[in-house]
């Protein structure tokens, strides 16, 4: 007879644990219903050349291209249309590469300087991005891979709310080469969203 309190007492604390847990369950499930982090990939394939020009020449004039986004279509599809661009509320830059052929002349010791900016015309704003020296160049089958460094905690969610973002980008050798233009290059932008329900 002693041993059923005991058996009692062990049921009763197996039985608020499953409890517990099933209300844990619950709680992030509402959560995920209320808030989310979409991480984003935007792979832009340029359809020009990646121009480069000697360390003499100053400036480049580089035609920007124009991208379509579309942020309430890829929220829609990653949350199974549970949150749209109305639900965003951040929208930050995790990482850029930069896809070059392997036939580029570029090195990490002959080249001085990459700028990339990005511009909407919804906001006055133009993000710019230069890289100079201790440049993360790897090699990615056929095809050389440059990291460049974003600042992570930038928000940028007035370029993601925009329809569209026009982008350009060149750069510059170390010493005087001769100005030559690349072959078709790709940059992949992935980005950080998150989406919150009021």
């Amino acid at each position: 007879m002693l041993r059923s309190p005991r058996l009692l007492l062990v049921c009763l604390l197996l039985t608020g644990t499953v409890l517990f847990s099933c209300k844990k369950t619950a709680e992030e499930y509402i959560r995920d219903l209320l808030e989310a982090e979409v991480i984003f990939k935007q792979d832009i394939a340029f359809p020009y050349p990646f121009p480069v020009a000697p360390e003499t020449v100053n400036s480049v004039q580089v035609p920007p291209y124009a991208v379509p986004m579309n942020v309430d279509s890829v929220l829609r599809a990653e949350t199974n249309n549970n949150f749209g661009k109305q639900d965003l509320k951040s929208a930050k830059m995790s990482s850029i590469k930069l896809y070059m052929p392997k036939t580029t002349p570029i090195t990490a010791s002959n080249l001085d300087t990459i700028r990339l900016t990005a511009q909407v015309s919804s906001s006055p704003d133009i993000l710019k991005i230069e890289v100079t020296n201790n440049f993360n160049i790897i090699t990615e089958e056929d095809r050389y891979v440059l990291n460049i460094p974003v600042d992570t905690n930038r928000e940028l969610l007035n370029y993601l709310s925009s329809s569209t973002i026009s982008y350009s980008l060149y750069g510059k050798f170390k010493n005087n080469l001769t100005f030559t233009t690349l072959g078709i290059y790709n940059m992949i932008f992935t980005y950080k969203l998150l989406v919150r329900k009021n």
